[in-house]
C-alpha cells in the first residue's frame, strides 16, 4: 500500500491503530475515571502496539544492535536514578515510575525495516487529523451554543484540572481529549505531522488543510505558545516548501477562521497576558515568590517525596523545575539530555533541518506546562513522536547515503 492508497489492515495498520486509540480515545483523563487503580495508569493500547504489533523485518545491522543495546543499557540508568532518588527522598511512587520513566524506552526503538515508517506515520497522521477535525468542530458548534459541547466534557470527565479551567478560563474548549493543554499539544504535533508530510513525505492527501484545522484547535484551546509554534512551522513551510499556492490556500483559510471569530480565545490571552505584564499565566511570579521566601530548594543527587501544595505545582508548572524538585537536578540533566538533546543533535548531524525545527517546536511546546511530569500520557506521547522522529531521520538519512 502507498501512503494515499486505501488503508489495508495489517500488522503495522493495527499497531498505528492501536497507539491512536490508546492516546486520543483511552487516554490517562478516561482512564482515571474507569478506575484509580495502578493498572490505569498504563495506557494499555500503546503498549499492546509495541509489544506485539510492532513491525519486524528479518536483519538488524550491527549499528542498530548497538544503538537499541545503549539505549536500553542508558534507560536502565535513568530508571536506577530515579528509583534512588525517590528511596533516599522516603517516596516511591510507583504511578510515576509508570508515567514518566517507563516510556523512555519507546524513544530508542527502532525498527528493523525503516521502510515501516512511512506507512506508520501516514496512518498516524490520518488519524490525527480526523481526531483534530472533530475537536474543531466541536469547538465550533461550542461557539454557536454557548460551551454546550465544553459543559458536556467538563461533566463527562469531572477532574478537578478540568473544572479548575473552566472557573479561572471559561472560554477554553473542553473536548473529547480532555484538559486543553493537552488538546493544544495534539494540535501542535498535527502541525508537525503535517508539516513534515509536506515537506518531504507527502503521504497524504489534504496536508494544507489538516494543517490549518491543527491551527484553528490550538486557537480554540487558547494555548499561547502552540499558537506562535504553530505559525512559526507555517512560515518554514513556506520557506521549505516553496509553494506559493499552497501558502497563499493556508493564508486565506486561516483568514476566514479568524474572521468568524475562532482565534478569539487566543489573541484574548495574549492581551491580557501583555495587560498584566505576565505571559506565563502567574506561573512566574508564583515561582518568585517561592524562591524569594526560600521555601523553594533543589538538590543535585535526590529530590523531594512530599506532596506538592497548590502553591508549588502552580509554580513548578516547568517541567525541568518539577524534576529537578521532585527527583533532583543531576536525574534531570541526564534525561533531558537523552531525550531532548541527542535526537537534536542526531538531526542536526544529519543536515535535515525540516525535521530539526519540528522537533525543537514540540520540545519547547512540552516544556511550558507539566505534562510530561504528570501521571498522564504527557511522556508517553513525547516519546512516541521521538520514535517516529528518529524513525523517520534515519530512513531519511540512509536514503540520501544510498544515492550518492
Amino acid at each position: 500500500m502507498n501512503g494515499k492508497g486505501r488503508l489495508k489492515l495489517d500488522k503495522t495498520a493495527l499497531f498505528s491503530l492501536l497507539i491512536g486509540v490508546g492516546i486520543f480515545l483511552f487516554n490517562s483523563t478516561l482512564r482515571n475515571q474507569i478506575s484509580q487503580s495502578i493498572i490505569m495508569s498504563f495506557n494499555i493500547p500503546v503498549y499492546i502496539a509495541f509489544l506485539f504489533f510492532l513491525p519486524k523485518s528479518s536483519g538488524i545491522t550491527k549499528v542498530s544492535r548497538r544503538f537499541v543495546s545503549r539505549g536500553v543499557l542508558t534507560w536502565l540508568i535513568l530508571l536506577l536514578i530515579m528509583f534512588l532518588s525517590m528511596m533516599y527522598s522516603g517516596s516511591v511512587r510507583f504511578t510515576f515510575i509508570i508515567s514518566i520513566a517507563i516510556p523512555v524506552i519507546i524513544g530508542f526503538i527502532e525498527l528493523k525495516d525503516s521502510n515501516d515508517i512511512i506507512r506508520i506515520f501516514s496512518i498516524w497522521t490520518r488519524i490525527l487529523n480526523f481526531i483534530l477535525l472533530i475537536v474543531a468542530i466541536g469547538g465550533i458548534i461550542d461557539l454557536i451554543s454557548g460551551y454546550s459541547v465544553t459543559k458536556f466534557f467538563t461533566e463527562f470527565y469531572h477532574t478537578e484540572a478540568i473544572l479548575q479551567m473552566r472557573i479561572d478560563e471559561p472560554n477554553r474548549i473542553i473536548s473529547v481529549l480532555g484538559h486543553p493543554l493537552f488538546a493544544s499539544e495534539i494540535g501542535l504535533i498535527g502541525c508537525i505531522c503535517n508539516y513534515i508530510d509536506i515537506v518531504s513525505l507527502k503521504t497524504t492527501k489534504h496536508q494544507i488543510f489538516g494543517f490549518a484545522i491543527s491551527i484553528v484547535v490550538i486557537a480554540l484551546c487558547g494555548s499561547k505558545i502552540a499558537f506562535v509554534l504553530a505559525l512559526f512551522l507555517m512560515l518554514m513551510l513556506n520557506l521549505e516548501n516553496r509553494k506559493i499556492r499552497n501558502f497563499l490556500l493556508l493564508i486565506i483559510i486561516i483568514y476566514i477562521m479568524y474572521s468568524i471569530g475562532l482565534f478569539d480565545v487566543v489573541i484574548e490571552r495574549f492581551a491580557n497576558g501583555i495587560k498584566s505584564g505576565d505571559l506565563t499565566t502567574g506561573r512566574n511570579v508564583r515561582l518568585l515568590e517561592l524562591y524569594g521566601a526560600g521555601t523553594l530548594d533543589f538538590k543535585f543527587f535526590v529530590g523531594h517525596g512530599r506532596e506538592l501544595n497548590e502553591h508549588f505545582i502552580f509554580a513548578l508548572e516547568y517541567p525541568a523545575l518539577r524534576l529537578a524538585y521532585r527527583y533532583g537536578i543531576f536525574y534531570t540533566i541526564c534525561l533531558f539530555g537523552v531525550i531532548f538533546a541527542y535526537p537534536l543533535i542526531i538531526i542536526l548531524r544529519r543536515k535535515q533541518l525540516f525535521l530539526f525545527w519540528a522537533l525543537l517546536c514540540l520540545i519547547i511546546d512540552v516544556n511550558t506546562f507539566s505534562g510530561l511530569t504528570s501521571t498522564g500520557d504527557g511522556m508517553l506521547l513525547f516519546n512516541i513522536m521521538l520514535f517516529l522522529f528518529m524513525n523517520l531521520s534515519k530512513k531519511i538519512y540512509y536514503e540520501a547515503y544510498s544515492k550518492k
